[in-house]
């Protein structure tokens, strides 16, 4: 019985011996389609002459025209949304549980005169923040975000930028 081999990528050769050399890729072909791989033409079969096939034509006329239509119906919803609407309430930060827009005025409080929003808890930011006048100390603003200040002169670590944060929710 001649031992078995297996090959990375699959069993191709379970049968083969030891010795024998691998398939090429033509015998593969040959194996998987028979004659019929032997009787295929490219030349015969499409209209493919001497190179470039010359005779070309847009085949997606249909989807281009929709996606033309795509395009002009957004820059138009786009252009009317920032025209009539307030984009800057899109990028402002939110404050968490009670969630409300910082620096805007909200049905649930006036949040004009508190435009930053600081932490409280690094572990998760987003569950327990608070919207803020100005940022405290040993943070700096990032986009209206209080972010803590790693290595500052008067900040030694982490841990002090975080007490003075959650020093400013009192």
């Amino acid at each position: 019985m001649p031992n078995k081999v297996f090959y990375e990528g699959g069993d191709d050769y379970k049968d083969a011996d030891v010795d024998a050399p691998p398939k090429s890729k033509n015998d593969k072909k040959k194996d998987k389609y028979g004659d019929d791989m032997g009787k295929f033409s490219v030349a015969e079969n499409s209209n493919i002459k001497d190179g470039i096939v010359k005779e070309r034509g847009c085949t997606d006329v249909l989807c281009l025209g929709l996606f033309i239509v795509f395009l002009i119906g957004m820059f138009s919803f786009t252009s009317y949304c920032f025209a009539e609407g307030n984009v800057s309430k899109y990028v402002a930060p939110v404050q968490y549980p009670n969630p409300l827009i910082c620096g805007h005025d909200n049905t649930g409080g006036d949040m004009t005169t508190k435009p930053y929003l600081t932490f409280n808890s690094f572990t998760s930011p987003f569950k327990n923040s608070e919207c803020v006048e100005k940022c405290p100390s040993c943070t700096r603003d990032v986009a209206h975000y209080c972010i803590p200040i790693a290595n500052n002169g008067a900040c030694k670590n982490n841990e002090e930028a975080e007490k003075a944060i959650t020093e400013s929710f009192k």
